[in-house]
């Protein structure tokens, strides 16, 4: 936090060679490109999918329709860029998936789903699936 974004790379590597010698299968998040582009840095996303298994692209996802919408106005601006770096093993992150929350609808979060599997996105739930509705 509060770094101003020269070296954000810096180390990324090296994590994930020492994650590796543990032996034991590790996904392996970097959030630093959202970061860059706040200070309008190019992302090197050939040094994202050689050293991290996912990487944070945009703005920290809300719980809200417009936060959801902002993040996807993102995404269909860059895919043609960005989706070359994606693949099996490496991927775009849009944010976790706001579904079984209170702030979207249930049509809301079937959208979201929907947009998440078709930009093979990482399927990460922030819910409570103590309290998650049954639909």
């Amino acid at each position: 936090c509060y770094y101003d974004g020269d070296d954000y790379s810096k180390g990324y590597d090296q994590l994930k060679t020492i994650l590796n010698k543990t032996g034991r299968p590790i996904v392996y998040s970097c959030s630093y490109p959202a970061y860059e582009q706040e200070n309008s840095i190019l992302t090197d996303y050939a040094y994202m999918a050689e050293n991290c298994n996912l990487w944070r692209n945009y703005d920290d996802i809300e719980d809200s329709w417009n936060s959801l919408t902002n993040i996807l106005d993102w995404f269909a601006q860059k895919q043609e860029f960005i989706s070359k770096y994606a693949g099996p093993g490496h991927w775009n992150d849009p944010d976790m998936l706001l579904i079984g929350n209170f702030g979207l609808s249930y049509t809301q979060s079937q959208v979201q789903m929907a947009l998440w599997a078709v930009l093979a996105a990482p399927l990460l739930m922030s819910t409570d699936l103590a309290t998650i509705k049954p639909e």
